[in-house]
């Protein structure tokens, strides 16, 4: 990866390290090689997620979000649940089937969302 390139990674690429790379493959006329002159580079596997998972904790962090004072007690009995899901699949009847069963008392509110296809959210 040219130099040029290289200053836009997140991070350093060490010796034994899995990575996802764009590029294309050229011909060095004046040695006759073949080389890959890389585009794009970024971590591959569980190093992707773990350097992201520390980003976003850092930032979370940084913002005060895991303060101590800011946590509230939990309540002893939940009293209103929110369901997010399809309102017609399977998985929904089942889940208010349940809690019907198991607590009677507690009020359900159901928030309709697509949950397949293109137009689905995404994370």
């Amino acid at each position: 990866m040219f130099r040029m390139k290289a200053q836009y990674l997140k991070f350093v690429p060490r010796e034994g390290m899995r990575v996802l790379v764009r590029g294309k493959v050229t011909l060095y006329d004046a040695r006759g090689e073949y080389q890959m002159v890389l585009d794009h580079m970024e971590e591959a596997g569980e190093g992707a997620l773990r350097r992201a998972f520390e980003e976003l904790k850092a930032r979370l962090e940084a913002e005060g979000l895991f303060d101590p004072a800011r946590k509230r007690p939990m309540p002893a009995l939940v009293q209103r649940l929110a369901v997010i899901t399809s309102p017609t699949g399977a998985a929904v009847r089942d889940v208010l089937s349940v809690l019907g069963r198991r607590f009677p008392l507690l009020e359900v509110d159901l928030l309709p969302t697509l949950v397949q296809g293109s137009t689905a959210a995404t994370t």
